[in-house]
């Protein structure tokens, strides 16, 4: 049977692949730059803020975004109730963060952590006020205006923050980036939005909101814990430079795992909530996304740990060459991103958050385990950690989905077995071809063009289904699924 939303899910994936893709080329381009100007030590001083700052948002939505757009039977109130609770919390969390600012300096023995610290958790206060504005467009299907919003913040925050990096601001570059585009954002989300900020607050919406939302923030609180508890240990018991490697490694192979898994996830949670009670239509629908996701991500990961030394040389100069090893454990690392993220959308989709924070606390203890082991060898041995956690994190969000969809560990893994086989293949074939090449430049062109006419020939010779469909429907207007 034939998936219901499918003119809503292509529109919203064209304009979210659109939005997302020229925000992270923005953001490949600002980064690069940023990193030509700043020093490791910049990007290590400003990390060692990001789970204070991570934590702090988490708490301001508190699930209520994710909760809006899963509930079915939403009201006036609902989003009235978010919104008050929402920026009441924000500024009592930013309070917190003001005071506590001199003992995170302390702990760090950085003392212009103070300052960063009150700075940086305005944006915290910022994006309170534009969460039921982003609820209700993904509710709405206003895939267009997210684009357009989210493209003019960081066209104009990245532009700001490349003007002070030049201008000799050091990390402060940094700072005006996260905290400039968190207040664009605000300001365009009143201003394109049909719903003004509205105070009103109901007993009952909020208590029908929390049941849901709330396993939703206990899940995001450890997704950021565990995200983020390794720049919080080599911040602390390495130096800050290290710390700046391991930031920028992971920055960089996130950018291709993070765009896609988070284009998936904007447009996949809205239409799956919709077919929640259409157990047929919700199966197919995730079976034929979660495809699409493997052959778009798998090659790409394996192509930037192919390349990696040339890439890290010819785009962010040699002062960060000792990171090209982190890279490429990265790169393993984040090949399960994407998949990982639909899997876990399910359980969201199908009001199962529960089963969600359930997973999310196996997955902590995991973390904890292996950091445990890892942390006093190498910054080495912290990445492949985080590369052993990443596939064991597979196998733990694929059980539920096996278990309520019949489509688990087994099915996935026979499902993408060709697509994997074929990837490293192409891989394997691309390093042997290019290891040889001297010049830089000359490798990162000839692998990169190798890489994509080999995959593309063999994905077609061995009639892998989806990606013929993704090339047609690009060839064709640029449409997703058929």
């Amino acid at each position: 049977m034939a998936v219901d939303y499918n003119a809503k899910s292509i529109s919203g994936m064209l304009w979210t692949f659109l939005e997302k893709g020229s925000v992270q080329i923005l953001q490949f381009v600002v980064y690069v730059i940023l990193a030509r100007y700043l020093t490791p030590r910049d990007f290590g001083v400003v990390g060692l803020l990001a789970i204070f700052i991570a934590l702090s948002q988490v708490f301001v939505e508190s699930g209520f975004f994710k909760a809006l757009i899963q509930k079915t039977n939403r009201t006036a109130i609902d989003f009235e109730t978010v919104f008050s609770f929402n920026t009441l919390l924000a500024v009592v969390l930013y309070s917190l963060l003001f005071a506590i600012a001199p003992f995170v300096a302390h702990f760090f023995e950085e003392e212009v952590l103070v300052i960063l610290l009150r700075v940086l958790g305005l944006t915290v206060v910022f994006n309170s006020f534009s969460i039921v504005q982003r609820a209700k467009m993904a509710i709405n299907f206003e895939f267009k205006t997210l684009a357009k919003i989210n493209f003019i913040a960081f066209m104009i925050s990245g532009t700001l923050s490349v003007l002070s990096a030049i201008f000799g601001y050091g990390m402060w570059a940094l700072v005006v980036l996260t905290i400039g585009k968190a207040a664009i954002s605000m300001v365009l989300f009143i201003y394109y939005s049909k719903w003004l900020p509205k105070f009103g607050f109901s007993q009952d919406s909020f208590k029908s909101l929390w049941n849901y939302g709330s396993k939703l923030l206990a899940a995001s609180t450890i997704a950021v814990l565990y995200k983020n508890i390794y720049s919080l240990f080599i911040g602390k018991y390495y130096s800050v430079q290290s710390l700046g490697y391991f930031a920028n490694a992971k920055k960089l192979a996130d950018t291709p795992a993070g765009f896609i898994a988070s284009s998936f996830q904007t447009v996949t949670f809205p239409v799956l909530s919709s077919l929640q009670e259409q157990k047929e239509e919700f199966l197919v629908y995730f079976m034929k996304a979660s495809r699409v996701i493997v052959i778009m991500t798998l090659p790409i990961m394996l192509l930037i740990l192919v390349l990696a030394e040339p890439i890290v040389a010819v785009l962010l100069t040699e002062k960060w060459m000792p990171m090209v090893p982190l890279l490429q454990l990265f790169c393993l690392s984040r090949v399960f991103t994407p998949i990982n993220t639909l899997n876990m959308n399910v359980l969201n989709a199908i009001g199962r958050s529960d089963l969600f924070l359930k997973l999310d606390l196996y997955k902590l203890l995991i973390i904890i385990v292996v950091l445990f082991f890892t942390v006093g060898l190498s910054l080495e041995a912290l990445v492949a950690g985080q590369v052993f956690v990443s596939f064991i994190s597979f196998f733990i969000n694929a059980y539920y989905p096996g278990k309520l969809l019949n489509y688990g560990i087994g099915k996935q893994a026979i499902n993408y077995g060709m697509i994997v086989l074929i990837s490293i293949i192409t891989a394997i074939v691309v390093y042997f071809a290019v290891c040889r090449i001297d010049n830089n430049y000359i490798m990162i062109f000839v692998g990169s063009l190798f890489f994509f006419i080999l995959i593309m020939i063999l994905f077609k010779a061995f009639k892998i289904e989806e990606f013929l469909q993704v090339k047609n429907r690009i060839a064709n207007k640029l449409t997703f699924f058929s």
